[in-house]
């Protein structure tokens, strides 16, 4: 009897868990802060980008510093050679001069010199910078020539507005263009020689922006007779310092990453959206020049807005809602990634970013069919 009541049990059991076995197995979890060294290189991507940059000023020279915190660059420019045919002679006398002992007087001002400097833009840097302006731009001006420039006056006039005026200078006092030394500079003052003269508003002036120099000789200046009667050679050079140091301007700024910057992670992403509902990516820098902004990534027409704050690291969230349009999207996720900054926020671009390592965190959920086996 107790035989026949055991069989029927197990025959009961049997029959009750095959009605119950899951058809699927649910695995939920997470992977907490895992690192790796990354195959991303950010400083090709900015050599790059600024080098293209400096292809578009004519007749230019530009070394990058070897040296410095932030990337910098060293544009040379030579601006003008004029030899004047006309001398003060006596072709003058009744109109320009009046002859006093050894020395001549200028009666009215003698203009020499009046030349459109070539614009000095930037413009490939707008294709990723937008409302930024320049931060720490410094010039110096190189005026050489004969004897008479020690008696010449200057003036820099930048959109109709003389913003530097210049007299004194030296005859030999032109720029000694020194490629080793100057990819060692450190800063600015190590360029000797000169005068310093304030160009940043041109800089960051809107692309029809004028710039003007004119040499001239003012009424009352007197000048030794035997400096008179040479002809006259100026020589104009510019140096600029350039480093890569920004600030957003009154409404903010964005810098817009290079749309093959971010396949691998695109790809990535899509890819794991079968297994995972959410995910935290983080790049470690070196330097990370990005602190005072806002990650944003969109992808067009779809409602993906993945916005971050950036602070120690460059990094980005995806929440369950996101990821679900990143599924839906599969391999035509492409989004655009930028970074946003508010008024007065600064960008730096450092020399180097130094080792790059990224940290990854995720929230795993998925189903396993048990027919498909674990």
């Amino acid at each position: 009897m107790k035989k026949v009541n055991f069989i029927l049990l197990l025959a009961l059991m049997l029959a009750v868990f095959a009605c119950t076995i899951p058809s699927e197995i649910e695995i939920k979890g997470s992977i907490k802060n895992i690192r790796f060294d990354a195959g991303m290189n950010f400083d090709d991507i900015f050599e790059d980008l600024i080098g293209d940059s400096f292809t578009g000023i004519e007749n230019s020279t530009f070394f990058e510093c070897q040296k410095t915190v932030s990337k910098t660059f060293i544009i040379y420019m030579p601006l003008f050679k004029s030899e004047l045919e006309s001398s003060f002679d006596a072709d003058f006398d009744d109109n320009y001069l009046d002859l006093s002992g050894e020395n001549y007087v200028v009666t009215a001002r003698e203009d020499l010199v009046n030349e459109d400097i070539e614009a000095i833009n930037f413009d490939g840097l707008s294709d990723y910078l937008t409302d930024f302006i320049f931060s720490g731009v410094k010039a110096r001006l190189f005026i050489s020539g004969t004897e008479i420039v020690e008696h010449l006056h200057m003036d820099i006039e930048i959109n109709g507005s003389i913003s530097d005026s210049i007299y004194g200078f030296e005859p030999d006092q032109n720029c000694v263009v020194n490629e080793a030394a100057w990819k060692q500079y450190t800063s600015f003052s190590q360029l000797a020689g000169g005068v310093e003269i304030d160009l940043e508003s041109y800089i960051n002036g809107p692309s029809d922006s004028t710039l003007v120099i004119s040499v001239y000789i003012p009424a009352g200046t007197t000048i030794p007779a035997e400096l008179v009667d040479d002809d006259i050679y100026i020589e104009a050079e510019l140096v600029l310092w350039i480093p890569m140091e920004f600030e957003a301007g009154s409404d903010g700024a964005e810098m817009q990453f290079p749309s093959e910057f971010f396949d691998g992670v695109g790809s990535f992403v899509s890819s794991v959206t079968d297994y995972m509902e959410g995910l935290k990516i983080e790049i470690f820098m070196g330097s990370n020049p990005f602190q005072n902004g806002t990650l944003v990534m969109k992808q067009a027409g779809t409602s993906l807005n993945i916005r971050n704050s950036l602070k120690d690291s460059f990094n980005f969230a995806i929440k369950p809602n996101d990821m679900k349009i990143i599924e839906g999207l599969s391999e035509n996720f492409k989004p655009t990634v930028s970074i946003e900054f508010d008024k007065e926020k600064t960008l730096f671009i450092p020399r180097e970013f130094g080792s790059i390592v990224i940290g990854l965190e995720a929230d795993l959920f998925f189903n396993i069919p048990l027919d498909e086996g674990l």
